[in-house]
């Protein structure tokens, strides 16, 4: 389709104080095919006021308990009739023009399932902090969790076409922190993705977010996924899955969250989990996450973040 409709889904909860911005960062785009639900989980400290005031500008909206961030995207993509899919946090807010853009990108790759652009974090009153790029192996089989080539992917920029969700499923609701890891993983692992190199959402830091607010769950999940993987090829067959080397780069994903959030022994532990998982890394870790780790415990989480931000 030449103007395919775009579902987005913004799933909230007792983010009065941001969600304004993001709902307006959707309906205010310049691409006209946009089908908007916002699914709230019962919030109770006026989200659903500001939710309210828009309604004429939303295509669908619900506020009511549900399971989770991944049940309420889940909900929403199910009573979605999108063509392309996203889903945007409530505190995070798309750049004008992204949805255009990603539009183009599908129609110049019809062969493509995901299109992703540069995220931005942001501070949690807007100002830039530091840019994630997003690249993708061009090649038929590129390796699980290759730190050197693989790179993180800005949840919010991405966008993925329907037959990929008909293809690999939904968000996977047993995982709180690592969802959107989970399904980008099954995603690129059975279908290309092409990079824009602009802009297309802001993800900001503020200190009710999971990043914030409980960082350190992160690392178990990227375990657990690493671990599903191996035990599971088949269901990412683009993936060449080198066991020690997939469990030695999740190791170190691992401490790099336990170290950075405070955990330095744990994460020490990780990083040597890592080296005895395999060699590959161990030039990465001796010139990257041991130094960083011992600067982190000599200098105390905040004066790190903000020497790593202004480096940045």
């Amino acid at each position: 389709m030449e103007h395919p409709l775009v579902t987005v889904v913004t799933p909230s909860f007792n983010q009065a104080e941001f969600i304004e911005q993001a709902i307006l960062s959707v309906v205010e785009q310049d691409y006209q095919r946009i089908e908007y639900l916002v699914i709230d989980g019962a919030s109770t400290d006026g989200s659903v006021e500001i939710i309210k005031k828009y309604q004429s500008q939303i295509s669908g909206w619900v506020s009511e308990p549900d399971k989770g961030q991944a049940d309420a995207i889940n909900k929403g993509w199910s009573r979605s009739s999108g063509e392309i899919l996203a889903f945007l946090n409530s505190d995070d807010y798309y750049y004008p023009g992204a949805i255009t853009k990603a539009v183009a990108a599908f129609t110049q790759n019809p062969h493509v399932g995901m299109v992703c652009g540069q995220g931005v974090w942001v501070s949690e009153g807007g100002e830039r902090l530091r840019t994630i790029g997003f690249r993708m192996d061009s090649g038929a089989y590129p390796e699980l969790y290759d730190l050197y080539t693989s790179s993180a992917i800005p949840q919010p920029a991405a966008f993925v076409r329907r037959s990929v969700i008909e293809k690999v499923g939904m968000l996977d609701a047993s995982f709180h922190y690592g969802l959107d890891g989970e399904f980008f993983l099954r995603v690129l692992g059975n279908f290309t993705a092409v990079a824009v190199e602009e802009p297309f959402a802001a993800m900001r830091v503020q200190s009710s977010s999971k990043s914030v607010s409980s960082g350190v769950g992160f690392a178990p999940e990227i375990i657990r996924l690493v671990e599903n993987a191996i035990s599971n090829p088949e269901v990412y067959p683009r993936f060449r899955i080198v066991p020690g080397r997939a469990r030695a780069a999740a190791h170190i994903l691992a401490g790099r969250v336990y170290y950075m959030n405070g955990y330095s022994y744990i994460g020490m532990r990780e990083l040597m989990r890592s080296a005895m998982c395999s060699l590959r890394y161990w030039p990465l870790l001796l010139g990257r996450e041991f130094p960083r780790l011992c600067a982190r415990g000599l200098l105390g989480r905040n004066i790190y973040n903000l020497l790593s931000t202004k480096a940045a």
